[in-house]
This record gives C-alpha cells, sequence and structure tokens, in this order.
C-alpha cells in the first residue's frame, strides 16, 4: 500500500491534483462471456427501463461487462438497465428475456420531460450547493470549513473559467484539541454525486451537514461527535458531469471528451441525447483497476478511463482521503486491516436500497469480511435496506475501480455505498422519507470512527436517562440506558461503564453499571448505576454510556446531557395567607430547605412588610439548612385595616435570596349599627309574614336578628343569627299585638351594637275582616 500523505491537505489547504496529458487510447472490445462484445446503439429510440433476466452469475459478469447503462438496482433473478428498442433487440437476439419496468420507464419519461421535471423542484443545481456550503462555512465559523480539494475535469483541462473546484466541508470543533498523543480526531467521510444524474444523493449530505450544524449545542450526542471526531462531506464530487445531469439529460460520467468517443448521435429526442463520451469516475479509481464490471469502451456508460486514476476527479478524492486516512492495511490482497483501524467511509449512490461493501471486483469475500459485514447489517437495520458485498452471487454485480473498494483496498478503512431511494429519478415528496431512514446510519457512522471494525460489531447504548434532572451537587444522580447487541452480533452484554465529564478516550473515570434484571446473560440488558457528582460545580456536562458483549467488542458510546444547578435553598412561611383582627396575635412556621441537593451555608432571616403599629419578628435569625423558624406577628388597634405583602427574607452565600411570602388582611374594627331600618318605627303591619330590611354594613358582615314582645327583649319571637343579607322575613306574628326589633352588624373581629329597636303593631281588625284590606 502506498503510504504517501498530502501535506497539503493536512493542513486544510486547497488540492489542486496535477492532470498528465491523457493519450487517446484505441477502444477495446467488451468481452462476450469471457469476452462481451459492445451492443451498438440505438439511434433516435426513446429509451426505457428494462429488466434483464439472467439464470446465473456468469450472465450477471458478462452483461456487467458489456457496458450497458446497468442501474444500481437488482432483483433476486434480473438485473435493471436503460435501455433503447436496438439494445433490447441485440440482448435478445443473445437468448436473455427482456421485460420493461412500466413504473420505473413512466417514472423516467416523467422526469425528463423537454421543460424540465415537474415535481423535482427540491433538487440544487451545482451553484446553489456551493452556496449552500459557504453559508454553513460562514454561519458556523468554529464548526464548519469549506475546502477546495481539486478541480473537475473541465477546469483541470481547459484551465478556464469553464468547470468546476471540488469542495469538501469539515465540520468539527476546531477548539477542541486531538486527544493526547493523536495528530488529529477521528474522522467519517462521506461523498455523493460520483453519478451526475443521482440527483438524490447530494441532498442527503446536505440535509447531513445541516443537522449536525444546527443542532450542535442541543442534542447531546451531536454535540459530543462534532467536539472530538470530525465530519467531511463532499455533496457534489463530479460537477460537471452534475451540471449536465441538470440539463435534463441522462448524465452518469464526468465530462472528459478526449478519449475517443464523439457519440452524439439522437437528434429525434433531443431530450434523450446520450453523448456517450466520458469516464464513469466509479470506475477509475487506481485500485484493481480495469477489472471485471468496467469497459475499456470510451463510449460505454461503464468507461474505466484510459487508466488508472486518470481523471482528475478521482485523482483529487484519492488524495483526500490519502490526507485524511492512514494506510492501515498491508501489500497482499488478503491483508487484512487491523482491528484498531481508524476512519470510515460511505459513498451515496441511488437507487436500490441498498448497502453495499467490498469486494465488489470480486466473489471472494475481504479480508475484514466480518467486520465490514457487522457494520454493513447494522446500517441496515436502521434504514430498512438489504446489506451485502456488492461482488457476492446475488448482491448487485461486479465492479471495478470503484471508490469504496479503492478506500478499503488501498487504506483499509471500512467503506461503503448506500444505494438511495426506489426511483431513478426520485420524486421531491419521498426525498424526506429517504432522509429520516438514513440519518441514523449516518450519524452513527459518525460516532464510531475512532476504531469502527471494534465499533460495528460491539453493543450500541440507546436512551440515557437521568434523574433527577436537574440535579444539586450532591444530591443522588441514577442513569438508566439500554444496551444492545442484537443488531451486531447477538453476543450478550457483559459489562456497561458511565463516563461523568470526560469521555473513555480523554481519561475520564469509569462508573460500573449493573443490570436491570440482576444478571448480564442477555444480547438486549437495561443498565442502572449511581453517579457520584459530590465534586462538580454548577454547569452542563456530558454524560457518555457505553456497552461490551461477551467477544469484547465496546460499541461506541451514547450522551445525554447533565445539569447540575447551582445549591440554592427555599423559605416558606405557613400559612400563607390569613386575616387578622386589630391587636391580634400570630406564629407562624418558616421552613428553610436546600433544593436540588444540599445547602451548606448560613441563611440569614429577617421579614419585609410588616403593616403599620404592628411588629413582626423570625426566630432564630440564622439557620442551616433543612431548619425550621417561627414568625411572630403581633397587631394593636391602631393597625390599619387593609391588604399588606409581608415576606420572611433569607439570604444566603453569595448574596443569594429567597422568600417566603404571607398575604395578610387587617380587618376593620366592628361595624357600626346598620341604618335605614324598615317598616319604620310605630307601623302597623297586615297579618301574617312581615319583611324587615335595613341598609347593607359591607363585605365579611353577617347580621343577628331579634325581635320581641317587650323592651327589655326577654320574650323573643325572633332571634337570628348569622344572617348574610340585609333583610329577612318574620313569621307568625299574632295580630292585634305589639313588637320590638332591632338588627346588628358583626364580622370577624367581634360583634356590632343593636341598632335602636322600632316599633310595630299587627293590625287585628283587618285579621277579622280580611276582605277590608286595602
Amino acid at each position: 500500500m502506498r503510504a504517501a500523505q498530502c501535506a497539503i491537505l493536512d493542513r486544510y489547504a486547497p488540492v489542486k491534483p496535477f492532470l498528465p496529458l491523457l493519450l487517446l487510447l484505441a477502444l477495446l472490445p467488451v468481452p462476450s462471456a469471457a469476452a462481451a462484445p459492445t451492443p451498438p446503439p440505438a439511434v433516435g429510440q426513446e429509451p426505457a427501463v428494462a429488466r434483464i433476466y439472467v439464470a446465473s452469475e456468469e450472465q450477471v459478469a458478462w452483461l456487467a461487462n458489456a457496458g450497458l447503462d446497468l442501474l444500481e438496482a437488482r432483483g433476486p433473478n434480473y438485473l435493471v438497465a436503460l435501455l433503447r428498442p436496438g439494445q433490447r433487440q441485440w440482448l435478445t437476439a443473445q437468448g436473455f428475456r427482456i421485460e420493461t419496468d412500466p413504473v420505473q420507464t413512466a417514472s423516467l419519461r416523467r422526469a425528463l420531460q423537454p421543460d424540465g421535471p415537474p415535481g423535482f423542484a427540491c433538487y440544487r443545481d451545482v451553484p446553489t450547493v456551493e452556496a449552500r456550503l459557504r453559508f454553513l462555512a460562514a454561519q458556523y465559523p468554529t464548526l464548519a470549513e469549506l475546502i477546495d480539494f481539486g478541480d473537475s475535469w473541465e477546469k483541470a483541462t481547459r484551465g478556464g473559467g469553464a468547470g468546476h473546484d471540488l469542495w469538501v466541508l469539515r465540520i468539527t470543533n476546531r477548539e477542541v484539541a486531538p486527544p493526547a498523543g493523536r495528530s488529529s480526531k477521528p474522522r467519517f467521510f462521506l461523498m455523493a454525486a460520483i453519478h451526475a444524474r443521482e440527483l438524490v444523493t447530494p441532498e442527503i449530505a446536505l440535509f447531513f451537514a445541516d443537522w449536525l450544524l444546527e443542532n450542535y449545542g442541543q442534542d447531546p450526542d451531536i454535540t459530543w461527535v462534532v467536539d472530538h471526531h470530525e465530519v467531511w462531506i463532499a455533496p457534489v464530487t463530479n460537477p460537471d458531469g452534475r451540471q449536465r445531469a441538470e440539463q435534463n439529460k441522462l448524465w452518469r460520467k464526468n465530462t472528459d471528451n478526449d478519449d475517443g468517443c464523439t457519440s452524439d448521435y439522437d437528434t429525434t429526442y433531443p431530450i434523450y441525447d446520450f453523448e456517450y463520451y466520458g469516464v464513469d469516475l466509479n470506475r477509475n479509481h487506481s485500485f484493481m483497476w480495469g477489472g471485471t464490471g468496467a469497459s475499456p469502451n470510451a463510449c460505454a456508460e461503464t468507461y474505466r478511463g484510459p487508466s488508472a486514476a486518470s481523471e482528475p476527479e478521482v485523482q483529487a478524492l484519492e488524495a483526500l482521503m490519502r490526507a485524511l486516512f492512514p494506510d492501515q492495511r498491508g501489500p497482499g490482497l488478503n491483508d487484512p486491516a487491523p482491528l484498531s483501524a481508524t476512519g470510515i467511509m460511505i459513498t451515496l449512490h441511488s437507487y436500490g436500497q441498498l448497502v453495499l461493501w467490498p469486494w465488489g471486483n470480486r466473489e471472494a469475500p475481504a479480508p475484514n469480511a466480518a467486520g465490514l459485514q457487522s457494520i454493513g447489517r447494522k446500517f441496515a437495520s436502521y434504514n430498512g435496506y438489504v446489506a451485502c458485498q456488492s461482488g457476492a452471487p446475488g448482491c448487485l454485480y461486479p465492479v471495478s475501480g470503484s471508490t469504496d473498494d479503492w478506500a478499503y483496498g488501498e487504506l483499509g478503512i471500512p467503506a461503503f455505498t448506500f444505494e438511495l431511494g426506489t426511483e431513478f429519478f426520485q420524486p421531491c415528496p419521498q426525498v424526506p422519507d429517504i432522509w429520516r431512514a438514513n440519518r441514523p446510519a449516518l450519524f452513527y457512522a459518525a460516532k464510531m470512527a475512532d476504531m469502527p471494525y471494534v465499533r460495528g460489531q460491539g453493543p450500541e447504548t440507546l436512551t440515557p436517562v437521568l434523574s433527577p434532572q436537574p440535579v444539586g451537587p450532591g444530591q443522588p444522580l441514577v442513569v438508566t440506558a439500554t444496551a444492545t447487541d442484537s443488531a451486531t452480533g447477538g453476543q450478550a452484554i457483559t459489562l456497561a461503564e458511565a463516563y461523568v465529564g470526560a469521555p473513555p478516550w480523554l481519561g475520564g473515570t469509569a462508573v460500573r453499571l449493573r443490570p436491570a434484571d440482576g444478571r448480564f446473560d442477555s444480547p438486549r440488558e437495561g443498565v442502572v448505576g449511581e453517579l457520584d457528582i459530590t465534586d462538580l460545580a454548577p454547569g452542563r456536562y456530558l454524560v457518555w454510556v457505553r456497552a461490551r458483549d461477551a467477544a469484547g467488542h465496546w460499541g461506541p458510546p451514547t450522551a445525554t446531557w447533565l445539569d447540575v444547578a447551582r445549591p440554592d435553598f427555599a423559605v416558606q412561611a405557613d400559612p400563607g395567607r390569613l386575616s387578622l383582627c386589630p391587636a391580634a396575635v400570630a406564629d407562624l412556621a418558616v421552613s428553610v430547605t436546600p433544593v436540588l441537593g444540599r445547602y451548606d451555608a448560613w441563611v440569614s432571616l429577617s421579614v419585609r412588610g410588616t403593616p403599620p403599629a404592628a411588629t413582626a419578628t423570625v426566630t432564630p435569625t440564622q439557620v442551616i439548612p433543612p431548619a425550621a423558624a417561627s414568625l411572630h406577628l403581633a397587631l394593636t388597634d391602631e393597625t390599619p385595616p387593609g391588604a399588606y405583602e409581608l415576606a420572611v427574607v433569607g439570604v444566603g452565600a453569595e448574596g443569594v435570596q429567597r422568600t417566603g411570602p404571607v398575604a395578610l388582611s387587617v380587618l376593620p374594627a366592628s361595624p357600626g349599627p346598620p341604618g335605614a331600618l324598615f317598616p319604620a318605627d310605630q307601623a302597623v303591619v297586615r297579618p301574617g309574614p312581615v319583611a324587615l330590611q335595613w341598609a347593607d354594613a359591607g363585605a365579611n358582615v353577617t347580621y343577628d336578628l331579634q325581635v320581641a314582645a317587650d323592651a327589655g327583649f326577654a320574650d323573643l319571637a325572633v332571634d337570628e343569627r348569622g344572617l348574610t343579607a340585609p333583610q329577612y322575613v318574620a313569621a307568625g306574628l299574632r295580630p292585634g299585638q305589639s313588637y320590638l326589633w332591632r338588627v346588628r352588624a358583626t364580622n370577624p373581629c367581634g360583634q356590632g351594637p343593636w341598632s335602636l329597636p322600632r316599633r310595630l303593631a299587627v293590625d287585628w281588625w283587618r285579621s277579622l275582616f280580611p276582605l277590608l284590606e286595602d
């Protein structure tokens, strides 16, 4: 393996790879069976998406070598290709059964309307992608950095305004240094759009960049990954081809036109003019270049280029990845990378809902097959895709010179292809679903970047929860989580740990967690433990939880926030609301309690808001929570009635002030006698119930009423207490009898004086002759 590193890229400066002059090579025939001939192009014919049925893997390899426009999807016994009628006839003549896929063909033709694809406005063109990258770098200057790592073919070849720079966004908190003894943080490299017409792939890459940056500081898991790892995102690695594809063309390759292909033959349907020149950049990488699944025909959609890494885009990608990742695999094809290898990469393609890993150019498994398979299946557990080795029988079809084969073969890092979505041109309303399905898989790759071969075979920790939150210094803190190895080998969980404030790679102290059910004996375990936060100052911290399985593999940690509150206390008076009369005395209980943990400082107590002509004292005047005190309140006759807001005030360490409010109502003195009594004195009333009324004496008042036949009010005919309304109907008064009646108003402070008595007489004459009544 080549070990040279790109020193310029290590400094994160622009990379401008040198492109040697390319010699025009004679077009080589595609082998049939062992050497398949190149099918002739069909001129002036509309393409269709078709299924090519196969009976063996030999036929699959034969078709892969034929230079057909094979799509990155496969059925159980067929390949999917973009075919013109002439190509279909040629394949039929070779003995293949062909069926048009009506759904995919309709999707293809909807997307290729002359006025532009309806319903595809969500796909950003190359300038808009670049503008978004520049915005993110400017919006998050400490977290995002935009780097020019090379030139496209048109810019490198023509040396002028045509063509494009190749851009990668580096996401990491540059204020957090790598661990001691390491020159860099663990890295995850995500790339997209190496095939120009795969429109959905840059969107998913940009969504991932947006999501990481927008949620940094809010989501604990994203925060630690951006702090301690690096995520490199190259959304468009074939910008020349992508810009050509944006012109409603089915462009797949780059736009290198000097290799001998000049085909521009379709004039009947110019929207489908397959200008077949260009190099398939995913067949041009230098590892095992030129093997099966890559065409030597310059007009083929899988044209491998005139030589290994002939294209400037591929040269720049290889230089970038060599700068990001050390060479960690031996020179032999069967040399495995060590389990301690660092770094991981994913390249996004469409469509097919597949997770693929090396080798793609052979059926034999890669030397790190166990680790690659474990990681790939973990990815698939998130997005629901089919996971397989890309070159293995029944997976897809053979490919040589691919990006992921090169990254693994040359550098030893786990490398994967995600085939996104379900359609050739995915409609915009479905793009959010693709993003949601793949987001956890992409983030898992970022989390495991330090040692992916180990992390990918170890258990994942889910939903760590701290209780209580927030918590005070010295207060007991419990952590719970779930550890699962179900998608990474099904080994039993044997150990779980938590780290407070510092992760394990920075020397954090491990806190052993115990199984919630008492035994570690299952691939899925609830874990629980207590964390000591005695020495933590108030503030926000991260708590990491990780687990290990029976094979000794530690999975990536998952983090949650720990909020340690400042030591505090509360003051409360009981009762907090009372009503008193003048000259009354009351004693209230006062409690001073710590909040969220213990409070070791002294608290000084005093009273605020005492009414005039009253006294209020609290005893004792200094306490250490938790403690009890007493508030003594004494009013005098001169204390004005009204509403008062008292407060027991506690002042603690650093001037922290807390209050216990008391709402006090001082009632007025006893009201005077009610006035406006009716009926008037000396009234004569008709027999029957007699309505007695008087003036309202105000709120919080009740009334006493007496009716008597004697002046001393000893012989009472009516004696009512606690009336709430200024009126009463007296019944049972005897005709011909004279009575005296009186009323008084009382409030909670005591009784008031009686009114002067009023005399009334019940008319006896009317009782004898009721018909003579008025």
